[in-house]
């Protein structure tokens, strides 16, 4: 009765839970659909009013003197260690007007950071002789806007710069140290930039609730995909969010173009982590949802489902390769599902009978290749069938190592180990093989 009352409770609970889910997402939806839809010139209004305050803030911020550093650090990982210098700065700033990255621009960022240094440890000199900076420090300015830092990084740099403050006053010498400013100048820049940045996030909420459905709309290609709507459609919104703080308007893109891309980058990467048991790679998941749209085509015109060469002629791939994405596609089914989700009742579990009841034939078969190696045992000398037993675990006695056995038998652990190898080599002989004549394909 008590296993019974809590399968009903579980049923129960979960039924509830799919309830909950199911309204949270009618009053999301509801909530979306209510946002004012803006048009595509209002849209490129409010990206162009985003790139002209996230410039300012990215002038203010270059004015401390530990950005510059921290610019120098940028550069000199893209040098060494390969990362992609659009993963820090604007694309548009690097490509100066072309449609491609230039062929030199690692050089031209290596020149670009030995500027950076020495601008600043001029700038760091005269701030320790306790000289006016401002001709240094608008010379530090001029060049490190040659190329403009993304709103991903300004971000980190404007969270960096706004820790300092929360130092101790009798540790804030080390924040003018970094800042190369004083610490009345240090407020008054951090106050400013606070108002920029409240600023900057309400354009940047306007153009992601522009967008809401258009993360809907993609997250509704995906429901068949094991995960629930809810977290694909809260993935999606990550991804926007994304695109609205790297979105780069002086390339000519639309912000819908670009918002997409990561909206489906984020969705197919939760998707990969979460739809399976067995996680499989991001491409291999587009793969499987390419086949599985190919092959519901193939039913709605031919009525039935497609062969393995039939899958392969329309994806234009090779039979084998659509074999093993079928067998990838496979999904792992827990042994506490439920027969029928929609009724009360049993688990697979109990569909499974016991190993000591299932295929009783078996169970037969292994008795009597058991009996027959025993009596193989049985024409050996006692020593010798000791080992065997002992070192394979035979007659219910634990398999032991060579040194146990050694200790056991009162040898040395080589003169164990040679009469196991001659036993084995004396077992595998003609003469004894014939007791088990017929009897090896019994286990199979």
């Amino acid at each position: 009765m008590s296993g019974e009352h809590s399968k009903k409770s579980a049923a129960g609970r979960k039924n509830h839970s799919e309830q909950d889910c199911t309204s949270s997402l009618s009053s999301y939806l509801n909530s979306v659909g209510r946002i004012s839809q803006a048009d595509p010139v209002m849209l490129q209004t409010l990206a162009e009013s985003v790139d002209e305050l996230q410039l300012e803030i990215g002038k203010r911020l270059a004015r401390f003197g530990f950005t510059a550093l921290e610019y120098c650090r940028i550069l000199e990982e893209c040098s060494n260690s390969g990362s992609s210098p659009e993963d820090f700065f604007l694309s548009s700033s690097l490509r100066q007007g072309g449609t491609a990255l230039p062929l030199n621009l690692l050089e031209q960022l290596n020149d670009w950071k030995e500027e950076i240094r020495n601008a600043h440890a001029l700038l760091e000199e005269t701030f320790e002789k306790g000289l006016p900076c401002h001709e240094k420090r608008d010379d530090l300015l001029r060049i490190m806007e040659k190329f403009r830092i993304n709103g991903v990084m300004a971000r980190e740099l404007y969270q960096t710069a706004a820790g300092y403050t929360e130092l101790n006053p009798e540790h804030y010498s080390q924040a003018e140290k970094r800042f190369l400013m004083n610490a009345d100048e240090i407020k008054e820049a951090l106050r400013e930039l606070d108002g920029m940045y409240a600023e900057l996030e309400k354009r940047h909420t306007r153009m992601a609730e522009c967008n809401l459905r258009l993360v809907v709309s993609i997250a509704g290609k995906y429901r068949e995909c094991n995960v629930p709507l809810n977290d694909i459609i809260q993935e999606g919104n990550l991804g926007l969010m994304v695109a609205v703080q790297r979105f780069d308007v002086k390339l000519g893109n639309r912000f819908s173009t670009y918002a997409g891309w990561w909206i489906k980058h984020y969705i197919l990467r939760a998707i990969s982590e979460q739809s399976r048991v067995i996680r499989l790679p991001l491409h291999m998941i587009q793969l499987i949802q390419n086949m599985n749209r190919a092959e519901q085509r193939f039913i709605q015109n031919e009525g039935r489902e497609p062969e393995n060469h039939e899958l392969a002629a329309l994806l234009e791939m090779p039979v084998a390769r659509i074999s093993a994405v079928r067998k990838m596609a496979a999904q792992s089914i827990s042994l506490q599902a439920p027969l029928n989700p929609d009724e009360e009742g049993g688990s697979l579990e109990e569909l499974i009978a016991p190993e000591e009841k299932s295929e009783p034939w078996r169970n037969f078969a292994k008795k009597i290749l058991f009996d027959k190696l025993y009596e193989m045992l049985n024409t050996l000398p006692e020593r010798e069938r000791q080992i065997i037993i002992y070192r394979f675990g035979l007659y219910g006695e634990p398999a032991l190592p060579l040194c146990d056995i050694s200790a056991r038998l009162k040898l040395s652990r080589e003169r164990v180990r040679q009469l196991e190898n001659k036993v084995m080599a004396l077992l595998r002989s003609k003469e004894y093989l014939k007791f088990i004549d017929g009897l090896s394909h019994l286990d199979d």
